[in-house]
């Protein structure tokens, strides 16, 4: 495999070290909320997570409508309705069925597993017949399926949820009438934002990744080096919603989501599906920056030593569903860690910021419910949670694009 060139994730050991002292120092210096009618998360109302209409689309709505809708509207699922007018919904459309889609158009997928529908829809857009959003909606893979909770529910009821690995559900009103989508970043984001006004909370703050045995060695990653349309296939081909890029030493260069088709939607833009991951990552740099009116990109990493408050912090920061958690510049791995295998046949030791393992907006869920009802998660516990890793599987080892199999 040739040498990369390319520059891992940057580690700021000064950041990652917010510790229990800064830690406590930052809560004391936040005020705690007035408005919310409990200081108990668990009782807070569903209706505290409501940031924005819900998008709902018609079954005859064109792909590239219900697209447009999705990627500008920074919208994480769209439902269908079942019928014009209609509050049934029939299915929900996402990146992960856009994704499939584009793969389609450019003729890049799995003879081998392509359905009876799956063909017809091919050779649909092959004749250039117009297809709706309601015809791509099946496409992609291991998504969630649909559910819905009574307008009633508290942030409690919705954890439960949350934490084995649903990613989204749907709030309705008595009459089955959608009033709100509930994700796993929403309620993260809004335990984040009012942290002070729960305190049975606080102590969790400062512990730390390694302290709470949390995340998981059962991820895939792909070579910075790969092409971006490899990304895209083999997430599409495997149910996962991101990839870790790495270079040749396994060390974090950044990270490719399914969300990220949206910077190849465009007819301009299609020719980056050809370049490498690596260089897809820096376009996706440059836009953000240009969206943020300064030279800015997420990192995605974390340590062992990262505290919960720190590790929260960063995924509303990024707005991402997962983080990959890499060797510290300066602590020695812990021995439940240790993973000597990522590099086989290599007795070097790990490298700075090497990728050790990936931690879930699912086992953040997990962790800050198993808080609230005084236990805290065992290894074995976690075993099977579907959303616990990134490919939804119960064994732990780590996937491999094909060019890191031995």
């Amino acid at each position: 495999m040739p040498h990369s060139n390319l520059t891992p994730e940057p580690t700021d050991t000064r950041r990652q070290s917010f510790g229990m002292a800064s830690v406590s120092e930052f809560l004391a210096q936040c005020p705690p909320p007035t408005n919310l009618p409990s200081n108990k998360w668990q009782d807070i109302p569903i209706r505290f997570l409501f940031d924005k209409d819900v998008a709902i689309v018609d079954p005859d709505t064109p792909i590239e409508e219900a697209s447009a809708l999705l990627i500008d509207n920074d919208l994480s699922s769209i439902p269908i309705r079942a019928a014009k007018g209609s509050d049934d919904i029939a299915r929900v459309f996402d990146y992960s069925d856009l994704t499939a889609f584009l793969l389609l158009v450019l003729h890049i997928d799995d003879a081998k597993e392509a359905t009876d529908a799956y063909r017809k829809l091919s050779q649909e857009v092959q004749n250039g017949t117009p297809i709706t959003a309601y015809q791509v909606a099946e496409l992609g893979k291991n998504k969630d399926p649909f559910m819905t909770v009574p307008a009633t529910s508290t942030l409690g009821d919705l954890a439960e949820i949350l934490a084995t690995g649903i990613r989204r559900v749907a709030v309705v009103d008595e009459n089955r009438k959608i009033l709100s989508i509930a994700s796993q970043r929403q309620l993260i984001r809004f335990l984040w934002t009012n942290v002070r006004a729960f305190p049975a909370l606080e102590p969790l703050m400062s512990r730390t990744i390694h302290s709470l045995d949390i995340g998981s060695s059962d991820f895939i990653c792909i070579n910075g080096d790969k092409k971006v349309i490899s990304a895209f296939r083999q997430m599409h081909e495997t149910g996962i919603g991101s990839l870790a890029v790495v270079d040749s030493q396994y060390r974090l260069l950044g990270n490719i989501s399914l969300v990220d088709v949206k910077y190849v939607t465009r007819s301009s833009s299609i020719y980056l599906l050809n370049r490498t991951c690596g260089h897809f990552l820096s376009v996706i740099k440059s836009e953000q920056g240009i969206r943020a009116g300064k030279d800015s990109a997420p990192a995605f990493n974390v340590y062992e030593s990262s505290t919960f408050a720190f590790t929260m912090a960063k995924v509303v920061a990024t707005q991402c569903h997962r983080l990959w958690l890499v060797q510290s510049p300066s602590c020695p791995p812990s021995p439940k860690s240790s993973n000597s295998h990522l590099m086989p046949g290599s007795n070097a030791g790990l490298k700075v910021n090497q990728l050790l393992g990936m931690i879930s907006l699912t086992d953040m869920i997990y962790v800050i419910l198993a808080q609230t009802k005084g236990t805290l998660p065992q290894p074995t516990a976690r075993i099977g949670r579907r959303g616990s890793t990134s490919s939804g599987r119960s064994h732990s080892k780590v996937s491999m694009d094909s060019s890191y199999r031995r």
